[in-house]
């Protein structure tokens, strides 16, 4: 369990690999930020109980898989997509299913 000195330190790691993930895209390094966005959800995957870290996966994963699609990879980010639909379609808060709209979208 974290403590209160710690409780923000897990939303602060996930902020900065969004931002690496972001700088890393726009520098065309494409397998690091790949590995960025996977890296959050991956440490912070299974935090259910947590809905910013939620909210932070699905916006890592969502962030892949339109990269993905940016690089022509159609399948692979059909993949991340539907890994978000079967992840978040049952969450709880709203924030979350509001991700679920994009995915959808990019399916089709």
């Amino acid at each position: 369990m974290v403590d209160a000195a710690h409780a923000d330190e897990p939303i602060e790691v996930a902020k900065a690999l969004l931002a690496l993930g972001a700088q890393l895209e726009s520098q065309r390094r494409d397998g690091p930020a790949i590995a960025a966005y996977d890296a959050v959800a991956t440490r912070f995957g299974e935090f259910t109980d947590d809905a910013k870290l939620q909210e932070m996966v699905a916006v890592a994963l969502l962030r892949k898989g339109l990269f993905l699609a940016h690089l022509e990879r159609r399948r692979e980010a059909i993949a991340v997509f539907e890994g978000v639909i079967t992840r978040f379609a049952g969450a709880r808060d709203q924030r979350s299913r509001n991700h679920l709209a994009l995915p959808m979208f990019h399916i089709g």
